[in-house]
């Protein structure tokens, strides 16, 4: 014999059981199926019940001098309140893209994806819809004749006014004879050909087989220490009330040099 079972023909606590585990605005919601669900989501003990577990902020309660109808409305604004400020998170978007011999990668502004190859910067906006089938990948640093990138390093900070603050750092070499600490500075633009100035340039002559970069940054100051046998520490000011000239603002006064 067969039985048909829905909602409207379970019984009082298999139904309480089941409104344990909906959420406020769906309790609201059954009640519009039909006139027993509406009944039953009209009893004290159910508002009572999902008073007692819900995750929702609340006041102390359920207490005796709580109304089913209070119970309610409590529940319910609190829920709204709740679903307004609560952002779903979005699908994962998932996207792949031949990087063929480049190295380096590091993602700057949340936006810009900066790498390099054996002579170029490269630079790649994530934020374009054609990213990665069409995007185009930008050139945005180019070696001097006879150098090669030994080193990329970029680093970011969100200053005091809310601003962001991001730096390249790169070393350009030739052989182990010499080399060059450039520095570029991100640019609040939108265009990936425009994305950089170059505020720091120095040649060194290279003592050693080894050297290394290093660099820290805080809401005002930019530093970079070269390490090549002798040390140098580089001191960049990003306070925005003094905006860095480019090439011109840093002279043999800002660094410091240890035997």
């Amino acid at each position: 014999m067969h039985v048909d079972t829905n909602l409207d023909t379970l019984p009082f606590d298999v139904l309480q059981t089941i409104a344990t585990s909906l959420e406020v605005l769906d309790l609201i919601h059954l009640r519009q199926v039909s006139k027993r669900l509406r009944d039953f989501t009209s009893e004290r003990v159910v508002w009572t019940e999902k008073y007692r577990t819900s995750h929702l902020p609340r006041p102390p309660g359920p207490l005796t001098s709580h109304s089913l109808l209070d119970l309610e409305k409590i529940l319910v604004r609190t829920a709204k309140v709740h679903q307004n400020m609560v952002t779903k998170a979005e699908p994962l978007s998932i996207r792949d893209t031949d990087i063929g011999a480049e190295e380096d990668f590091r993602l700057l502004a949340g936006r810009w994806l900066i790498s390099r190859s054996t002579d170029e910067v490269h630079c790649r906006d994530l934020d374009n819809p054609d990213f990665p089938r069409s995007s185009p990948i930008v050139c945005i640093h180019e070696c001097s004749d006879d150098y090669n990138l030994s080193s990329l390093d970029c680093i970011e900070i969100i200053g005091h006014n809310g601003h962001s603050h991001a730096f390249i750092i790169i070393i350009e070499q030739r052989g182990l004879e010499e080399a060059w600490l450039i520095v570029l500075k991100l640019r609040e633009l939108t265009q990936a050909n425009e994305l950089c100035d170059e505020i720091y340039r120095r040649h060194f002559y290279l003592l050693g087989s080894s050297s290394s970069v290093e660099a820290a940054i805080g809401p005002s100051s930019l530093l970079v220490k070269w390490e090549n046998v002798n040390n140098v520490l580089l001191i960049i000011d990003i306070n925005d009330t003094q905006p860095v000239s480019p090439l011109e603002v840093f002279d043999d006064t800002t660094e410091e040099v240890w035997d």
